[in-house]
């Protein structure tokens, strides 16, 4: 709920008080001038004064015109709940509701404990009586509600009494006029009877009674649990009603078995689906480079090297951490190491085929020249020379190179070789085992290394440890033969899951005769339709039975009745529905044997016959129309006067209590324990000029609700100056924060304070505040209210 505008009409102008949607601050006001303007806004909310009008607009964004008088929405003219359906009509109670001061939250006093106590203890007693005010209105607005529905009781039944007591009368007479005729129909069989026959056909009546109110409440439940059923013949409704109960015991095993191979055909669909897809090239370089390589030598080469590291590091560990390494010049002997045993293991792989070859070529050059092949001599020789400087002379310069490079990295590091600068640290750390074990472990590493080097070049062994699955994955896709073979192996698992689902579907239609299905019938039904299928017929043959059922017991149904009308016939009872009319020839019957009409005269059956007659004219003008088919009056109608002095009485009491108005109850509890709670809170923060939590208290303030038209709408605050005794920083933060809580609740502030207005001034044109100044000097506005 967020007001708009305030209108009080005077004799000239009228006076308009106008709102802003989110924060609105009066400044200029005085304390009697706020004190009076708020009691103006309670008072025109909540319809006190008879020359004021409000506008406000509810949780929906709907303008609504209130005074005193009622509501009615803006844009339709119809009618709309008003403030006082949201606050009451208490104007005390609306204000505590509404208005906020700096006493609620604690601020600008200087109270003792005691006193903050003595005041709690006054707002609990208080808060008690508003409790058990409450409780006492809502159980007079509910004995109220129940008077008031007991005199519309009282209403409708005084404006049926007298054809009721007309109608009461009928039925007496009619009630008569039955027991004669029961009298006078027994009497007539019963001349010269014995009393044995008399109760064998008083006896027939109630048996067949029975039996036809048995076979009606019967066919009456079937009824009501089947539904509605279209024409059918009766072949047809038997030919349905012979349907089986229960589908076939290996129905539902087969039906399992066809869903496992249809998943299986799905499965080996998807892979052979899979496997025929070409693999893009992966995204990853350094996936697809691992990919592209020999994977046998490139997996040996990783398990090599990963094994011969993980050796080196373990039994070098004790050594590193006894005598830490020194980086720059220990990296440098192991990098020129590396490329001596890589040297080497070029002139080991080189330096002997090399030899042989060029000593074949040295034979072959002496065999042309034997045969005056003198080109063919000078070509072997000029071929041995280049295979002895390719793969003798510089591998060896190579090694010798990188041999030179070592021993200046050695001298540098002050050590005489590789493995002697690694042995000297394990010299007081291990033994001789130990040195001859690392020593071993330490060549293995760096020829692992190098034979690492030959497979996978510059690529990391650590980035294929990261990414082996998506090498592996990358590899298998590239390997023409193992993707043929996946996808045979796929093709042939699809055609024999196809070949399985095909024989689990076939054998589906197996003794499915009984439910009117057929092999040629379900060839190209889906399993799954004809499971639906089939419970629907077997739900059809239960439907149809009971409908043959229902059938059958209104056959019988009918036969009973018409055996019953015959009998009611018998005794005169022809008039009304079959029920009520049983039930009156029974008691009339009853009545009838107990004035033993077997032994009257004919004199005394003569005047029966009169008595009857005279009976049937009065009960058949008196009837109206609708009287034979409804249930007969159990007690006799009370009498008018009666019920009016009843009705006069509950009139009386009620006119003397008025409704309560709950919802100003209710608000009055809520405003006291709002107070209890302030109360509490202030009890904890006594000699604190700014409570903890301010901000808190004010979110939870603005977030106070009332229920009105079945949901909750917040209630404009209204502000009474409650900030004076803030100091600059604080009171800034204070009012910034009730413009973001204006989004959720409106916020009128009224106050005298300069400090006040000019924040409201720099926030005016750029924040949702809205901003009327009655009788404040002009200040020019300081920088610590500049707009943020």
């Amino acid at each position: 709920m967020r007001l708009e505008q305030l209108v009080l009409y005077g004799a000239g102008v009228d006076d308009r008080l106008r709102f802003g949607s989110h924060v609105t601050v009066f400044a200029g006001l005085g304390a009697p001038d706020r004190i009076e303007l708020i009691e103006t806004i309670v008072d025109a909310l909540t319809g006190r004064l008879s020359n004021a009008s409000v506008v406000f607009t509810d949780r929906d964004g709907r303008r609504i015109f209130a005074d005193r008088t009622g509501a009615t929405f803006a844009d339709t003219g119809l009618s709309a709940p008003g403030p006082a359906v949201l606050l009451g009509r208490d104007p005390s109670a609306v204000a505590g509701m509404l208005t906020l001061t700096a006493a609620d939250l604690g601020l600008g006093l200087d109270q003792t404990v005691a006193h903050v106590t003595h005041q709690l203890e006054s707002a609990r007693e208080a808060l008690a009586g508003y409790h058990t005010e409450h409780v006492q209105a809502l159980e007079l607005a509910d004995a109220l509600d129940r008077g008031r529905r007991h005199l519309a009781a009282l209403d409708a039944q005084l404006a049926t009494t007298e054809d009721d007591r007309a109608r009461w009368r009928w039925q007496q007479n009619r009630n008569k006029l039955d027991e004669l005729r029961a009298e006078l129909a027994i009497a007539r069989r019963s001349s010269g009877a014995s009393a044995q026959k008399i109760l064998a056909s008083v006896d027939a009546l109630r048996a067949a009674g029975s039996e036809w109110a048995d076979l009606a409440a019967s066919v009456t439940e079937l009824q009501d649990r089947m539904r509605p059923l279209p024409q059918v013949s009766s072949e047809d409704l038997a030919r349905v009603a012979a349907t089986p109960d229960q589908p076939p015991t290996t129905f539902l095993a087969r039906l399992d078995a066809w869903r496992a191979a249809q998943e299986a055909v799905r499965a080996a669909e998807a892979e052979l689906t899979e496997v025929s897809r070409p693999h893009p090239r992966n995204t990853d370089p350094l996936v697809e480079a691992f990919a592209r390589l020999d994977q046998t030598r490139l997996w040996a080469a990783h398990a090599r090297l990963t094994q011969a590291a993980q050796a080196y590091h373990g039994v070098s560990a004790a050594a590193e951490e006894e005598f830490p390494e020194d980086t720059d010049a220990e990296r440098a002997v192991e990098l020129a190491h590396l490329e001596v045993v890589r040297a080497q293991h070029q002139v080991d792989q080189r330096v002997r085929p090399g030899a042989i070859a060029a000593a074949a070529l040295v034979a072959a050059s002496i065999l042309a020249a034997v045969n005056g092949l003198w080109f063919l001599t000078v070509a072997s020789l000029a071929g041995a020379a280049a295979l002895i400087r390719w793969l003798v002379i510089d591998p060896r310069r190579v090694l010798a190179a990188a041999g030179a490079l070592e021993a200046a990295a050695l001298d540098r590091r002050g050590v005489t070789s590789w493995l002697g600068m690694h042995l000297r640290r394990l010299d007081d750390a291990a033994n001789a085992t130990e040195r001859t074990r690392f020593e071993k472990v330490a060549n293995n590493w760096v020829i692992a290394q190098v034979k690492w080097e030959e497979v996978a070049g510059a690529l990391s062994a650590d980035d294929l440890t990261a990414h082996a699955d998506d090498v592996k994955a990358r590899a298998a896709s590239l390997d023409g033969r193992a993707v043929a073979r996946r996808r045979d192996d796929a093709r042939v698992q699809a055609e024999s899951a196809a070949a399985t689902e095909r024989s689990a579907r076939s054998s589906l239609s197996r003794g499915l005769e009984h439910f009117g299905f057929t092999p040629a019938s379900v060839a190209d039904l889906d399993p799954e339709q004809l499971a639906s299928a089939l419970d629907r017929r077997i739900e059809a043959g239960r439907v149809a039975r009971s409908a043959v059922k229902l059938a059958s017991l209104r056959g019988r149904e009918d036969v009973a009745a018409q055996r019953l009308e015959t009998l009611l016939g018998r005794l005169g009872f022809t008039d009304g529905a079959l029920p009520a009319r049983l039930d009156r020839a029974i008691q009339a019957v009853n009545s009838a044997r107990q004035s033993q009409p077997d032994n009257r005269t004919v004199e005394e059956r003569t005047e029966l016959e009169a008595e009857i007659a005279r009976l049937e004219v009065i009960v058949s003008r008196t009837s109206r129309p609708g009287w034979t088919d409804t249930e007969d009056l159990t007690v006799e109608p009370t009498d008018p006067a009666i019920l009016e002095r009843q009705r006069q009485e509950l009139s009386a009491l009620i006119g003397v209590n008025a409704d309560p108005d709950l919802v100003a109850i209710e608000n009055r509890y809520r405003v006291g324990l709002g107070q209890v709670r302030e109360l509490e809170a202030r009890l904890e923060g006594v000699g604190r000029q700014r409570p903890e939590n301010l901000e808190a208290r004010l979110t939870e303030r603005c977030n106070r609700t009332a229920a009105m038209d079945g949901a909750e709408e917040t209630m404009p605050l209204l502000i009474d100056d409650a900030f004076v005794s803030l100091d600059l920083p604080e009171k800034a933060s204070v009012l910034d924060h009730l413009v973001r809580l204006s989004d959720l609740s409106q916020v009128v502030i009224l106050s005298d304070d300069p400090v006040v207005t000019r924040w409201a001034r720099s926030r005016s044109g750029h924040e949702p505040v809205t901003l009327f100044e009655l009788e404040t000097a002009d200040v020019a506005v300081e920088p610590a209210f500049s707009h943020r």
